[in-house]
């Protein structure tokens, strides 16, 4: 391409086509993970019991209530489970248009935690079009006191009334939201840019044209880098896309195994009130709460205990008087006496209310709880509290899904000598030493695997900015291993639920189709290599051709420019420079050939370089002129030269070729002729000066004679002629 301005052109057109795609690539990220956040948003809200958020009162009273514990214990949850949310919380709007917080996802001490009833002061526009609009959207970047947020905002709606109770929040940090818009449109963008780096570099490689031309077979290695490298640039992409939906899959099963884990503890809790009540109502058991009588509660409940272990499969029965002093413990009657000193129980006390939730219990095991008052005419005579292992509900939900479970513990959770005491009476072996920090006490297969074990210990109990999911491949499977926390009822994290899911059936399904999508784009790679390899080859053949037929023509223009009796001299055109002479310039000129080539035409023309440059501009391009000039010798001495230049290509360039004849004899002729032809003209002058003087003189002798004629005849007739 022989124009630099329209080569200048098409790489700014090719720029500007980069820009624009990098711009719709970043769109269409942004686009598509807005999209993502909101349908991850709708599943978090699915499981918020909108009549549990109702219950709330939108102030502080609501950290002692059961609901506000379990919505926070939920969204803390989930925050833990994906590290990409900064903040999950619930908002609420007062009558008077306030907007505040029922409840967040930090941990109470926390130097971001909100209390419920907490004002949003500085609440974007938008969130407010939430509450208005009833439909879900993605706002942000917006800034408030905290930073600043892309957020996912869901209606939760009252099904009822279809009035907004609240409207439940997810926050991502902007500038990690930029980054990761970044990560997904880096991967098209960077292969786009490789294909309009290969075309701006063949435009700016076609716009200049080499001395040397070689062969162009040699670009065939970075044409085909460039080819493998998109290839396998399109086989990432879907191996990307593969592992972003898996981790999408995997945080989704989290969240609906937590989910149902909360679904079935109210089910379980529901179920443990409903056997509570009607024992609390027994007259039989109040008096016997009010006189502290143990072994008339012990003869009425212990076949009623069995028959629930049974059925149920209750494992814990307690009666303690209105001082939470144990009185009878069904399960284990042999211990009593003790002050109980649990969670549900001073909640159960301070509130005069039933009150539930899972505890750790001094054996290491999870336990819900359910502690209910039992009142006589009006006055608290003690509580009846009933309870089962977890293990139970974790067996539920095994039943229900195709994950594998475990729970660990931590260690500075319990007592050594209590634990092993308490699973030797389980008829468990305990394995206190198994791992550094943790203790399992429950696994789907009894045991958990070894190979899991150091992962378990390692992640459990980290924070959310830890590795909370991990492939780990066992018994021929791949597993993807994930840990959400587990919390008691008085909202301490004490241990950790693991999810392992069998992803085998999905790595095998892509991997199957990498295989064949591979070997198409292998064959299709092999085929396009194969025909720029011969195209190339072709071309190459060709420009080899060009360049012998070139080699030959300027071999041929050579000898006749070396052996040619003419003087000829190659001059560069835009600085004067002397390429080349042959062998009758130098002999014309005196200098050796070396130091004429150093030596540029203005050292020989005796013209100013300003003439001369103007000279050597003059020429037309493709055609010759003539030009006249004076040139000094090596010795000193000036010979009057004629010069025929032309504006030929040689060696890439447009150089002048000059034809120098020696005119300076003809220019003396040319002289002593002018000066001969001057002298004749100055004879010539003085002749004719001379036949004029001549003709002047003869004219008036003329005159004389004829005036001299006259005289005489008037003398003679004053005087008459004398006769003699």
């Amino acid at each position: 391409m022989k124009n630099p301005h329209l080569t200048a052109a098409l790489l700014l057109t090719i720029f500007a086509a980069g820009v624009l795609f990098v711009w719709w690539m970043a769109v269409q990220a942004d686009r598509e993970m807005r999209s993502e956040l909101l349908r991850q948003t709708r599943l978090v809200a699915q499981p918020v019991n909108v009549q549990r958020v109702m219950s709330l009162l939108g102030t502080e009273a609501d950290m002692d209530s059961p609901g506000y514990r379990r919505i926070k214990e939920q969204l803390v949850a989930v925050r833990l489970a994906n590290s990409q949310y900064r903040f999950l919380y619930i908002m609420g709007r007062r009558s008077d248009g306030t907007v505040f917080f029922f409840a967040d996802s930090e941990l109470a001490g926390s130097e971001d935690y909100l209390p419920p009833g907490q004002v949003y002061e500085e609440i974007p526009e938008g969130y407010r079009r939430v509450f208005d609009a009833k439909a879900a959207a993605v706002e942000g970047p917006v800034t408030d006191r905290w930073g600043v947020w892309v957020s996912a905002l869901v209606p939760l709606i009252d099904p009822q009334t279809g009035a907004v109770v609240a409207v439940l929040g997810i926050d991502i940090d902007a500038h990690e939201w930029k980054w990761e818009v970044a990560v997904r449109a880096a991967l098209p963008v960077g292969l786009m840019f490789l294909l309009l780096i290969g075309v701006a570099f063949a435009i700016v490689s076609a716009s200049g044209v080499d001395a040397s031309p070689k062969p162009v077979l040699r670009m065939l290695p970075f044409m085909a880098v460039m080819v493998v490298l998109l290839i396998v640039g399109a086989g990432v992409l879907p191996w990307k896309q593969q592992q972003q939906q898996l981790a999408r899959e995997i945080t989704a099963n989290i969240s609906k195994v937590s989910s149902d884990l909360h679904m079935v503890l109210d089910q379980q809790a529901f179920g443990l009130s409903m056997a509570a009540q009607p024992i609390a109502a027994n007259a039989n058991v109040q008096k016997a709460l009010r006189e502290s009588d143990a072994d008339r509660l012990m003869a009425d409940w212990q076949p009623v205990f069995e028959t629930l272990c049974r059925q149920y499969k209750l494992t814990h029965f307690y009666f303690f008087d209105i001082n939470r002093v144990c009185l009878l413990r069904i399960h284990n009657p042999e211990k009593r006496g003790d002050v109980i000193n649990r969670f549900t129980a001073i909640e159960a006390e301070r509130t005069g209310k039933p009150a539930s939730g899972i505890e750790l219990g001094p054996l290491g095991t999870f336990t819900l709880r359910m502690v209910q008052p039992v009142f006589e005419a009006d006055r608290l005579v003690g509580y009846v509290e009933l309870g089962k292992e977890i293990e139970d509900i974790l067996q539920t939900i095994d039943a229900q899904s195709d994950n594998q479970l475990a729970v660990v513990i931590g260690k500075e959770h319990l007592y050594r000598q209590t634990w092993e005491d308490g699973m030797r009476m389980l008829g468990r072996l305990p394995d206190w030493d198994r791992l550094s920090h943790n203790v399992v006490i429950y696994a789907s297969q009894g045991r958990l695997p070894d190979i899991f074990a150091p992962w378990a210990d390692q992640t459990a109990g980290k924070q959310a900015n830890y590795e909370t999911s991990r492939e780990i491949a066992f018994d021929g499977k791949d597993w993807r291993v994930s840990a959400t926390p587990l919390q008691d009822v008085s909202g301490k994290r004490v241990g950790d639920l693991l999810i392992m899911r069998d992803i085998t059936t999905v790595k095998v399904a892509f991997a199957r189709m990498m295989v064949l999508g591979g070997t198409g784009a292998a064959m299709l790679l092999a085929l396009l290599v194969g025909f720029i390899y011969v195209l190339l080859r072709r071309t190459d053949a060709g420009i080899r051709a060009q360049q012998a037929a070139l080699r030959e023509s300027e071999e041929s223009y050579r000898n006749q420019f070396a052996n040619n009796s003419a003087v000829m001299l190659l001059i560069d055109p835009k600085d004067g420079a002397i390429i080349d002479a042959n062998a009758a310039a130098l002999r014309f000129y005196g200098y050796q050939l070396e130091q004429l080539l150093t030596m540029r035409i203005t050292d020989i023309n005796t013209m100013s370089a300003f003439e001369v440059r103007q000279s050597m501009a003059s020429v037309p391009q493709g055609q010759g002129a003539r030009f006249e000039f004076q040139h000094r010798l090596a010795d000193g001495s000036l010979r009057n030269v004629e010069v025929s230049s032309s504006s030929i290509h040689f060696g890439g360039s447009i150089v002048l070729h000059s034809i120098i004849h020696d005119i300076t004899e003809r220019k003396q002729v040319e002289a002593e002729l002018h000066e001969t032809n001057l002298q004749l003209e100055a004879a010539i002058v003085l002749a004719d000066a001379a036949n004029v003087a001549k003709s002047e003189f003869l004219a008036n002798m003329s005159h004389v004679e004829s005036r001299c004629g006259a005289v005489t005849s008037g003398e003679a007739s004053l005087f008459p002629p004398v006769s003699f």
